[in-house]
């Protein structure tokens, strides 16, 4: 009677590509916040250049929301061109899903308006702001790769920003208006951050 050995299969680590290239599906905005906490969606291009633990990224995002209050007859919309650049070091490496922690260098572009009518839809105020925000964002993310070429990435922001910038305000019903400086810091955690879906060659 013989005895038959059994072997496992050898288990190949998933390949380092050399680079990633991504299409942000949808992510939350650096310098406002939405009604409803809700990411925007398609906002963005990006890569990284890949290394063993190392990979250093780039992205830029484009992000239009539009705020629409009935009850109070109020409309305005926000615009952001965010650009991002930055390191990430990878925790974990299987087969299947990468766990990373980034850190990025943010500068953002921007503007905002806003318009009060009255019942006869008429302006009664108008409100404008133009400025830029810089700061740093530190964050983590999963890479869930469908194949050695394909992945999905979900990231978890916290963004540390200082934001500045010209404010215009127009009161039509008591004709005066106001412009000055601001300048403000904002602490933002976003657990749903960025996602991504990511071609790696």
């Amino acid at each position: 009677m013989s005895n038959g050995i059994s072997q496992e299969d050898e288990i190949i680590p998933l390949e380092i590509k050399k680079w990633t290239i991504k299409s942000i599906v949808f992510s939350q905005p650096y310098s406002f916040e939405t009604d409803n906490s809700l990411p925007l969606f398609f906002t963005g291009i990006g890569a990284k250049r890949n290394f063993d633990k190392m990979s250093y990224r780039i992205s830029f995002e484009h992000i239009n929301y539009i705020k629409e209050i009935e009850s109070s007859f109020q409309k305005g919309f926000f615009k952001e061109n965010t650009g991002r650049i930055g390191a990430g070091y990878k925790l974990s490496n299987n087969d299947l899903i990468n766990l990373n922690i980034f850190l990025d260098a943010t500068l953002s572009q921007l503007k905002q308006e806003a318009n009060t009518n009255n019942l006869d839809s008429n302006i009664n105020l108008f409100e404008s702001y133009e400025g830029f925000g810089i700061g740093a964002i530190i964050g983590i993310g999963f890479d869930y790769f469908i194949t050695p070429s394909f992945s999905l990435s979900l990231e978890t922001r916290l963004d540390l920003m200082h934001i500045t910038g010209d404010y215009h305000k127009e009161d039509f019903f008591n004709r005066y208006s106001v412009n000055y400086f601001t300048s403000s810091n904002k602490l933002n955690l976003n657990l749903l951050g960025n996602f991504s879906v990511n071609y790696h060659f």
